[in-house]
């Protein structure tokens, strides 16, 4: 079983190199064969910098997905696991339990319970920690070298005529369009994570309303914490390259 596992987890991370490094450019192109979409002043200039951007950056933007993918996985499993340990409780104190259930619950003391429930809690915000830190230094990491790199690109835009307030907008919005893809990606990683976290869950008798509440409550925390380092990131790229 483990040895699928890591099967699984190496195609999906080649994947999604594919899907980033490859798939982006090949999208992007046939935007860019659409005459009518791609000659617009707006488009024209957004187009040309995110391919610019995906050929370099293609493989920075999936780390930052893996990692985001990572952490939202986790931090479901450590919130399924601080949701599920009163379902469980209730279970084992329950007189007229039904059905076979596939913990055998009759033999663990209450006492054993919460220390395992607290074990799994504490390594899963271990891990979760852990894998918030790695997205945000790619993040940051890949804004400061960005920020080095653009700043040529923002001062010869400018030169041919681009007022400030319109090189700003394009500039916003390719960094807006690059880092909404990760996210995207991370999201839909954990789609087809959640069945799996069911099976999972369900040996320790924890429902999948359970689980679906935990992936529920992750995607929110970590969608307001990769927005919080999104922002935080993109005032240190605009300072670099508007300097």
């Amino acid at each position: 079983m483990f040895r699928r596992f890591w099967k699984a987890s190496l195609l999906v991370a080649l994947g999604t190199y594919g899907v980033f490094i490859f798939g982006s450019i090949y999208v992007l192109k046939a935007l860019r064969s659409n005459k009518g979409f791609y000659y617009q002043p707006q488009n024209f200039v957004t187009l040309s910098g995110m391919l610019h951007r995906m050929r370099k950056n293609g493989a920075g933007l999936a780390n930052i997905c893996l990692f985001g993918t990572m952490t939202l996985v986790t931090l479901c499993c450590t919130l399924t696991v601080a949701f599920g340990q009163g379902e469980v409780m209730a279970l084992l104190g329950s007189a007229n339990r039904q059905g076979v259930i596939s913990l055998d619950l009759e033999h663990i003391a209450p006492e054993e319970l919460t220390i395992f429930f607290g074990t799994l809690a504490f390594l899963g915000l271990f891990f979760g920690t852990a894998f918030l830190l790695c997205t945000v230094l790619v993040m940051y990491y890949k804004q400061i070298t960005e920020g080095h790199e653009d700043r040529e690109g923002f001062l010869v835009m400018q030169r041919v005529g681009m007022s400030v307030g319109m090189v700003r907008s394009t500039v916003r919005r390719q960094v807006l369009l690059v880092f909404s893809l990760p996210l995207l990606g991370a999201l839909l990683h954990l789609c087809f994570a959640v069945p799996v976290l069911i099976r999972l869950f369900d040996v320790l008798c924890v429902s999948s309303r359970t689980v679906l509440l935990g992936a529920g409550c992750a995607v929110l925390v970590f969608a307001g914490l990769y927005l919080g380092v999104y922002l935080a990131t993109a005032k240190v790229y605009y300072k670099l390259v508007a300097r």
